[in-house]
């Protein structure tokens, strides 16, 4: 959520419109928003159960709970395929990050690309010091 709002700040944007213009547009995201307002699901969707506060074990249907107090941390809405096309692009770089800049994230892993150490697998300066 912090880095939302850094984001803001420093684009002088909204969140989702940084959303749609720096990922989804072009990824081509059809079945992904970020919803200002109105976080329903589309149909056709799937139903979501939790045994979350269910002392007795019977599921509760959660699907039409709303995400959005999480904002940046999970206020999206998306579809399998659309999430498949995302990853694929997160791990090539290809039209997220020019190529530059796809080999220094990928290189800021202590040791390059995976396999990664156990000291140091966060990349971009992040370490998780086990020391």
């Amino acid at each position: 959520m912090l880095l939302g709002l850094v984001l803001e700040q420093v684009s002088g944007k909204p969140i989702g419109d940084l959303y749609r213009e720096r990922i989804i547009e072009p990824l081509g995201l059809q079945q992904t928003s970020f919803p200002n307002a109105d976080p329903t699901l589309p149909d056709p969707h799937p139903q979501g159960y939790t045994l979350q506060g269910q002392d007795g074990g019977e599921l509760l249907n959660a699907t039409d709970w709303n995400p959005s107090w999480g904002w940046t941390a999970g206020a999206m809405i998306s579809t399998v395929e659309d999430m498949l096309v995302y990853g694929r692009a997160l791990g090539t770089g290809e039209g997220l990050l020019p190529p530059e800049q796809q080999a220094e994230r990928l290189n800021s892993f202590m040791g390059g690309p995976p396999p990664l150490s156990a000291d140091k697998d966060y990349g971009i300066g992040l370490v998780n010091d086990h020391g």
